[in-house]
């Protein structure tokens, strides 16, 4: 499945380049997290559920706490580049070919 996405977010990625249009791009961004972010969340959860040690006398629980923050993160720093992007276009337009998006869309 996620290779489907993969795929996806590459061609969404090459039709953004053609069709200069920032909703692409953020579609491009999105797909990009949800593939990303399973798989942080799968590792660190199996590393946090790890039996206590003397280094970690409560366990390794506070793992799940550190994927939450890696997850937001990735969240929060997609948004600015989205965000520094469309002040970019805002500043500096750039033609959006529709007829690319309406191939795209079709």
């Amino acid at each position: 499945m996620h290779f489907a996405k993969l795929g996806f977010a590459i061609f969404q990625l090459i039709i953004f380049v053609f069709s200069g249009s920032i909703t692409i791009f953020t579609c491009f961004i999105n797909d990009i997290g949800d593939i990303i972010t399973p798989y942080i969340t799968i590792f660190i959860e199996k590393y946090s559920s790890k039996q206590r040690s003397r280094k970690y006398t409560y366990g390794y629980r506070i793992f799940s706490l550190v994927s939450a923050i890696i997850n937001i993160t990735l969240i929060v720093v997609c948004c600015f580049v989205i965000i520094n992007t469309s002040i970019d276009r805002l500043s500096n337009p750039v033609d959006v070919q529709p007829l690319v998006i309406m191939v795209v869309d079709y």
